[in-house]
């Protein structure tokens, strides 16, 4: 016998992970009758419902392509009401359901606390103390700094500064000089109510003399004592134009994939220096490319690549760095 259970799926997740977890249930979870699978979109219901406009590259609507393609996994017809849904897709400003015994539903509310910019300031605020936490820049929420007294000697403290609006696929993301944060104080944007101004660093750690910021995943199967793990299947993405310091711009400073897809106007010729010239002999050894000529890697292939190219330091205490600040984002 099987038990009835509510699942959370994340809508990033992978085919594999989708289906195997789909996989828990077929049948018997209603009173000990058969129920017929059936996928409801939730998405398009609630955009439609509060006249948002659908987003194509939204992850939720690919998921029934999904299900569709892989399994015998129908799509509930139009005028089927939420309960005769056995998995719920909806998005993350959809208010919380009461779900019956047999449904699952992709969305954990809350999680808004460090999925959105501001809102993850706040939260990191409240658990560390005021730019407190130990491993992210000194960041205002722009009323925060304009309300902050002399703000405008702070701002001029640094030569850069990152601002963040909520603003999806790096469309909100600036580099900024500090006169120029100055000077969106006399004509603020409505965007910058929900934005945060963030100091930037200015001597990231390269590869091929690009920036890269990594993608991770996690699973939290308990909070009380808190559970946590780190999926192996992460990934870095690459800015497609190489680092130099100071300079501001976007291709060379982002790493959104949605920034980037376009990639620079020439590819790699030759290795640049020395240094660069090591990371090329390690990389073809590896069977990976240096940047431009990739856009992502996986995360089990950069972990080869800094264990070779820096001495003393060891795949194994890489990951082991990133599980405890995986802890520590959810601790």
């Amino acid at each position: 016998h099987m038990g009835c259970a509510v699942v959370a799926l994340s809508p990033f997740s992978s085919q594999l992970s989708l289906l195997a977890s789909l996989s828990l249930y077929t049948r018997s979870c209603m009173l000990g009758r058969p129920i017929r699978l059936c996928f409801y979109d939730g998405y398009i219901f609630y955009a439609r419902q509060q006249r948002r406009r659908v987003l194509k590259w939204n992850a939720y609507p690919r998921m029934h392509s999904i299900l569709a393609r892989h399994t015998d996994y129908p799509q509930c017809a139009m005028n089927t009401p939420l309960e005769g849904g056995t998995t719920l897709i909806v998005p993350s400003w959809a208010k919380p359901l009461s779900l019956k015994p047999w449904q699952r539903v992709n969305r954990v509310w809350g999680t808004s606390a460090v999925s959105k910019k501001l809102e993850l300031l706040r939260t990191l605020n409240l658990h560390f103390g005021e730019n407190a936490c130990p491993f992210v820049p000194i960041t205002y929420s722009w009323t925060q700094l304009l309300a902050t007294p002399d703000w405008r000697a702070l701002v001029r403290t640094r030569d850069l500064w990152m601002v963040k609006t909520a603003s999806h696929r790096g469309k909100g993301v600036k580099l900024l000089t500090a006169e120029e944060v100055v000077a969106l104080s006399s004509n603020t944007p409505h965007a910058m109510q929900n934005a945060v101004v963030q100091q930037y660093l200015g001597s990231p750690l390269l590869i091929g003399g690009h920036k890269f910021t990594l993608r991770l995943y996690s699973l939290i199967t308990c909070a009380a004592p808190l559970r946590v793990y780190l999926h192996r299947r992460g990934f870095a993405l690459f800015a497609s134009e190489p680092y130099t310091a100071g300079g501001t711009g976007r291709l060379s400073v982002l790493t959104n994939a949605a920034v980037n897809k376009m990639g620079p106007a020439s590819r790699r010729t030759s290795p640049g220096g020395r240094e660069e010239s090591k990371e090329m002999s390690v990389a073809v050894r590896l069977g990976l490319k240096l940047p431009p000529d990739a856009t992502r890697w996986e995360l089990q292939g950069l972990l080869a690549f800094m264990q070779v190219v820096r001495p003393g330091v060891s795949a194994d205490g890489l990951r082991r760095s990133l599980q405890r600040l995986m802890l520590h984002t959810w601790g």
